[in-house]
């Protein structure tokens, strides 16, 4: 499997970047509840639970990864190394907030790879409450392991905790292989994002035609 990245809105995400695995600090504490130990295809144990304080600088280093990897696929990305701590904590935030999760997938002391997850509501939909997945990690050496589906899994289960019946997730339309690898997981495409830049001397003549309902 290679990289997975985001769509040419906020979210983003990423499953096996060119990094290889980086070794966190061992959590001192996990946060309540939400831990899962799950078996990869490697028959090493994967324990996913929520993220705390001390998760934050390799959430961080793994985010600036994600940056420049899709500034090759999106070239008006800023630079990886522009990327806000708050960006990172602001992720944190939403967890602490109970308006979202911040997963991690751990080897032992090693953190393989994360998730962060917002819930939304959404006021065209009959089924309001959806979960987003913003970003999706997982490092080079554990792809094709059952990490990305692990960390999906436990932002399923905190949607269904919610109330939530959908969860939603999306690629660069430039990445054949990360939306392969979506339906895969059983995702389906449900909307296509257009944009073009403007310029001074590119304005449209007159307004496009309203079609009526």
């Amino acid at each position: 499997m290679v990289p997975l990245c985001s769509g040419l809105t906020a979210s983003r995400k990423i499953l096996g970047t060119s990094q290889r695995p980086v070794v966190g600090r061992r959590a001192t504490s996990t946060r309540s509840g939400e831990c899962h130990r799950v078996m990869s295809r490697r028959t090493h144990p994967v324990l996913v639970r929520r993220a705390c304080v001390a998760d934050l600088d390799l959430i961080e280093r793994l985010t600036r990864h994600l940056q420049e990897y899709e500034r090759r696929l999106r070239p008006t990305r800023s630079p990886g190394r522009l990327l806000p701590r708050s960006y990172v904590e602001g992720l944190f935030r939403n967890d602490s907030r109970n308006t979202g999760r911040l997963f991690v997938a751990a080897v032992g002391s090693r953190v393989v790879g994360f998730l962060a997850c917002l819930l939304e509501s959404e006021v065209l939909e009959r089924d309001a409450l959806r979960l987003r997945i913003s970003d999706l990690i997982v490092a080079v050496a554990w792809r094709r392991s059952g990490v990305a589906a692990a960390l999906i899994s436990a932002a399923e289960g905190f949607a269904r905790g919610k109330g939530a019946q959908w969860v939603e997730i999306t690629a660069l339309t430039q990445n054949a292989a990360a939306r392969r690898a979506y339906r895969a997981l059983r995702f389906h495409e449900s909307a296509v994002t257009f944009e073009r830049r403007l310029t001074a001397r590119q304005r449209p003549d007159r307004d496009p035609p309203v079609s009526q309902p």
